[in-house]
């Protein structure tokens, strides 16, 4: 048993003190290896000067037994904190990935709506091919209005394709701007002597890189995107600004509706391919989505169970730190404690059982610590004290003192 609880303590330990590196080094990330030996050593240290108090407490110094016990318990807050850390760097992550998913699928939904939009506009510009084929006189003047109507609805296309390009470059530069503010709020804190200003701000430095090259990287994505849809709407504009010249220049031209007709099929037929491929993608996001938020349904059920209880309204992120409290509560303290139980068992099994005793032993202790008192009846004569005495110090070894009673 003994060895049991003693590997139950280190595994804890080991768990325990991997978890709190690892989300140690998640908070400062600019010194890894160094919190990775810092964490190491300081864990043995905790479970050593834990086993030592307990083995030296009854001859330890008052100072040395306050500052020990006040190590280890620091040295379990530290550790509780990087379990803390690496839990939540591990929900943060999760959400991220929800809330990027969530953009996604509303992204999705936008270009499937464009392009529901588009097939809406070929629809009309073949009733508007049929209602041509009646209205031959005035072929040319309708044809141009409807080449117009082309460049209108391109430059619509264009607007609302700019809208939400733009947006996503307002929601980048607004994050861009909140890391320079966070830059800018540590340089304006002042710096002493021994102030940590340029080892924190580098720090920072390296913790906004990653997040900093990519939001650079959407934004140029973004821009490319952008340039991209207005050259590609002006290239149709110069088009179709070429075919309302030639129908200008010849008048008497006859446009051929039946090639017209299967051009607009066509472009129907591309824009529903389109769709089912953004369908298809939309089936994957939300599946994914689906995952994402069955991994976090238990939790969403402990807050339900905590108001029902009789608390307030508790948000999902209140659930996850109330049930990271509770895990960090009995993590790294339950390793220390059964630690102390291991060594009480160790300590309890290698003890020595007390050596029987010989009967004469027992006897003389007993003796060494019993005063019996026996009442003689004083004698009628005179009395023979010495033979009383023997006949009486024969009768029982118990007695060590004999009090003759007047």
């Amino acid at each position: 048993m003994k060895y049991t609880i003693l590997l139950s303590a280190l595994s804890i330990s080991f768990v325990s003190a991997y978890f709190s590196i690892v989300g140690l080094t998640a908070m400062f990330p600019a010194a890894f290896w160094s919190i990775v030996i810092m964490g190491t050593v300081l864990g043995i240290a905790k479970l050593v000067s834990a086993s030592w108090l307990h083995h030296n407490w009854k001859i330890c110094p008052r100072s040395l037994k306050i500052y020990l016990t006040t190590a280890v318990v620091v040295l379990i807050f530290i550790t509780s904190m990087g379990i803390f850390g690496f839990l939540s760097k591990s929900y943060i992550t999760h959400q991220t990935v929800a809330e990027e998913t969530k953009i996604i699928l509303s992204q999705l939904d936008d270009k499937i709506q464009r392009e529901n939009d588009y097939i809406q506009r070929q629809n009309e510009y073949l009733e508007d091919l049929d209602k041509q084929k009646n209205t031959s006189s005035t072929n040319v003047v309708y044809n141009i209005e409807l080449e117009q109507k082309k460049i209108n609805d391109l430059y619509s296309s264009l607007d609302k394709n700019l809208k939400i390009d733009n947006d996503e470059m307002s929601r980048l530069s607004s994050r861009l701007k909140v890391l320079d503010e966070e830059v800018a709020l540590l340089n304006a804190k002042s710096g002493g002597l021994f102030s940590s200003k340029k080892k924190k701000l580098e720090e920072l430095t390296v913790k906004q890189k990653s997040e900093r090259d990519e939001i650079k990287s959407k934004l140029t994505s973004v821009e490319s995107r952008i340039n991209k849809a207005r050259e590609d709407t002006e290239s149709q504009v110069k088009s179709i600004r070429a075919k309302i010249d030639e129908r200008q220049n010849d008048t008497g031209g006859k446009e051929d509706l039946s090639l017209k007709k299967e051009e607009y099929n066509q472009n129907i037929q591309g824009a529903y391919s389109k769709i089912e491929s953004m369908e298809a993608e939309k089936f994957t996001h939300q599946n994914s989505q689906l995952e994402i938020e069955a991994e976090v349904g238990p939790v969403k059920y402990v807050a339900e169970l905590i108001e029902d209880l009789g608390a307030q309204s508790i948000a999902l992120a209140e659930a996850i730190r109330i049930i990271i409290m509770i895990l960090i509560f009995v993590f790294d303290p339950l390793a220390v404690v059964m630690l102390l139980a291991a060594n009480m068992s160790f300590k309890l099994a290698s003890a020595k059982p007390y050596d029987k005793l010989s009967d004469t032993i027992k006897k003389k202790e007993i003796v060494k610590h019993k005063t019996i008192i026996k009442e003689v009846a004083p004698p009628a004569s005179e009395p023979e004290p010495k033979e009383e005495i023997n006949q009486v110090a024969s009768s029982s070894l118990d007695i060590t003192d004999v009090k003759i009673l007047k």
